[in-house]
């Protein structure tokens, strides 16, 4: 049957080949065919690249987007690690104030009380409550403050901003700020962290 298969195809290309057509030998054909399958498994791979970096856009999108909307915390194995630097400040006096509401402040101004605690800070309660909104962590420490509590603020800092809690460092006045406490702030979570 093959071989009768292969005389017909003969007969046919010679045929063709008289009438000035130009038909493709077996050889020819698979050859061509072989490109055109190369080609379009070239733009398969372009178009599947083009989808994986598509996705990988979208992940990250995703990511940033579930940061955002995740209340703000301390890890347990970060908790250790800054209770541990923030010890070489430890009798340093602190009050922390946050807005009550059911936002992420209160827990995370919680979570930043048990870890100065832990780390032999002292609590000084607050004399007053926020007002107004504010987004971020403030810790400030009064004008002529010693070096040690100024120190002990820029550590805080540092530590809160390891967990990426955007924490920032300012210097108070007035006669409601005492000179070596550090006073704490909490307030929302700024939208684009």
């Amino acid at each position: 049957m093959i071989a009768f298969l292969n005389t017909e195809a003969r007969q046919a290309v010679t045929l063709a080949g008289k009438l000035g057509v130009k038909v493709d030998t077996v050889s020819e054909f698979a050859t061509r065919k072989g490109r055109e399958a190369d080609s379009a498994i070239a733009r398969m791979d372009s178009k599947s690249q083009e989808l994986k970096t598509a996705e990988d856009r979208l992940d990250a999108q995703l990511a940033r987007i579930n940061a955002r909307m995740s209340p703000r915390t301390i890890s347990n194995p970060l908790f250790v690690t800054l209770s541990a630097q923030l010890r070489s400040y430890a009798g340093q006096p602190f009050e922390l104030t946050a807005y009550e509401d059911k936002s992420d402040r209160v827990p995370l101004a919680l979570r930043i009380d048990f870890l100065l605690v832990n780390a032999g800070w002292q609590y000084i309660p607050p004399k007053g409550v926020m007002i107004g909104a504010k987004t971020g962590i403030d810790i400030f420490v009064g004008e002529g403050a010693s070096a040690h509590a100024i120190a002990a603020g820029h550590a805080l800092v540092d530590a809160l901003n390891s967990a990426h809690l955007n924490a920032e460092f300012k210097s108070a006045s007035g006669a409601e700020t005492p000179v070596n406490k550090i006073g704490i702030n909490v307030g929302l979570k700024p939208l684009l962290q």
